[in-house]
This record gives C-alpha cells, sequence and structure tokens, in this order.
C-alpha cells in the first residue's frame, strides 16, 4: 500500500478529494484522531472494516466520488461484477481497490452489493445502503448510485459551509478560553515561578475540558 506521510495526512488527503478512500491498521490514537475528524467533518465516512466505528487498530475513510463512477458504468449496461473490477483498474488508492475487490467478490458469489457494501458500514451510511438495495428491488441501481453520490456530495458541500462559517466564531470561543487562562498564568509567572505557571494555565484546561 502507497503511504504519504502520516496517517492523519492520508485521510486529510481523502477529505480532500485527492485520495477515494485510504485504510490502515494498528495505528495509535494520535495517530488517527485529528485526520478522522477532518474526514468526517469533510462529509466523508469512516469506518474499521467490519462496519464499526473507527478505531487505532482498524481505521477506514472513504469520499463519495466512487458512487458516481460505479452509477455511470451500470447505466452504461456494463455488469455489477464487470463495473467493480474495471473500477479496480482506476488510478485509485490501494485502499479503495481493497474494498472494491472484497465488494467483487462478494457479488460474484450470489450476494447483493447492498449487502457487499454493508460489511463497510461504518464507511457507507444506513441510508446510502438503504437506496441501493431499493434501486436492486427496483431495477434502477444506477439512478439509486446517482442519488446516494448527489446525497454525499451535498452533505460534504454543507458540512464544508458550516466548517467556513463558524471557522471565525471557533477562534473566538477558543481566544475568550486561553487569554483568560494566560493572563493569569502570566501573573503567576511573574510572581512566583514558571513551574507553578504552568501548573495554573493546564489546571484551567482541564476545569473546561471537564
Amino acid at each position: 500500500m502507497r503511504v504519504l506521510g502520516a496517517a492523519a495526512l492520508n485521510m486529510a488527503y481523502v477529505a480532500a478529494g485527492w485520495f477515494d478512500l485510504y485504510l490502515a491498521r494498528v495505528l495509535g490514537p494520535w495517530d488517527m484522531a485529528a485526520g478522522e475528524l477532518i474526514a468526517r467533518e469533510a462529509g466523508c465516512r469512516t469506518g474499521d472494516f467490519h462496519g464499526g466505528p473507527a478505531r487505532p487498530e482498524e481505521v477506514l475513510v472513504a469520499a463519495p466520488g466512487v458512487f458516481r463512477e460505479l452509477a455511470t458504468l451500470i447505466g452504461a449496461g456494463i455488469t455489477i461484477i464487470q463495473a467493480l473490477g474495471d473500477l479496480q483498474q482506476r488510478p485509485l488508492s490501494k485502499a479503495c481497490r481493497h474494498v472494491l475487490s472484497v465488494a467483487s467478490r462478494r457479488v460474484g458469489a450470489g450476494d447483493s452489493l447492498s449487502s457487499a457494501l454493508s460489511s463497510f458500514r461504518g464507511t457507507f451510511s444506513d441510508l446510502s445502503i438503504a437506496l441501493i438495495t431499493a434501486g436492486e428491488d427496483s431495477g434502477k441501481l444506477d439512478d439509486m448510485l446517482r442519488d446516494v453520490a448527489g446525497y454525499l456530495e451535498r452533505e460534504l458541500a454543507l458540512r464544508q459551509m458550516v466548517s467556513q462559517e463558524t471557522f471565525y466564531a471557533k477562534i473566538l470561543i477558543g481566544a475568550c478560553l486561553v487569554i483568560p487562562l494566560a493572563a493569569q498564568s502570566i501573573i503567576v509567572l511573574l510572581t512566583k515561578s514558571g513551574h507553578e505557571a504552568a501548573v495554573v494555565f493546564f489546571q484551567g484546561i482541564m476545569k473546561y475540558l471537564l
């Protein structure tokens, strides 16, 4: 698997749309916490390899774009197995090809696409799985895949808008919390010692967190 830097950086690449999917095993909590948060805020799906929440032992982050490509192929008359196989040959990340490979094997063994993707339920939401199931039942899978892609893209745009609109508010709140603590710590530093100033500052931080 190609790894371009830290795990958090690779998750941020998925959030930015540069990668379609990223997965990793045996990370430290400090390796994945920031990257998973960035990916979630960007509208990506995160989880472990078995449909549960992301955890240091197994983390998977996916962008919504694969659905639209799959819809285009199926709409062109290509079978699901052929479409999944074709996507694996695209210049996607190794992690994305892994998910497509698992889905292709399960579909080839007789499972539906929705059933195959449900094994990554922490990555693909219940709504996405339900829409794909409806598409399979109605014979309009390509239309439903486009709907799923559109829904995820709109959710991504909304999350990005909310993040941008609340950025300065977050900065202001952070300043309101930190400046009083910093002022108090400086007073202690000037009147007592640097050690006591650090203790006062971190005690104040812990009060806010707890």
